[in-house]
């Protein structure tokens, strides 16, 4: 399911402001998203098997993971307000995470 940025971003702001419990997990954030998506298309979410919502997901016909947690990061990057508690945890361990990686070996 392709969205422009633009409406992927206003759709994860507006899921961020309605939903505290959303800023903390990208894991919550997609079951909502793909909720939505589900009910959006019509689908009877009580009676729909795993298959049925891997094939769906493997054809592209929900949001994609990659799309709408790169719209939650640049909603969190303008908007301190949306942002969990777990934001500045991350933040400030930023610069020791980034050093760590540059250090490793790669065979």
């Amino acid at each position: 399911m392709m969205q422009k940025p633009s409406e992927q971003y206003e759709r994860v702001k507006k899921l961020l402001q309605s939903d505290s419990r959303l800023r903390e997990s990208d894991r919550k954030l997609m079951s909502r998203v793909w909720y939505d998506d589900l009910i959006n298309k019509g689908y009877n979410i009580d009676f729909m098997t795993v298959k049925e919502f891997l094939t769906l997901l493997s054809m592209n016909g929900l949001t994609s993971y990659e799309s709408t947690t790169r719209a939650r990061r640049k909603v969190m990057e303008l908007h301190a307000e949306l942002r969990g508690t777990g934001y500045s945890v991350r933040k400030s361990q930023e610069k020791e995470v980034k050093t760590d990686v540059k250090g490793w070996k790669v065979f």
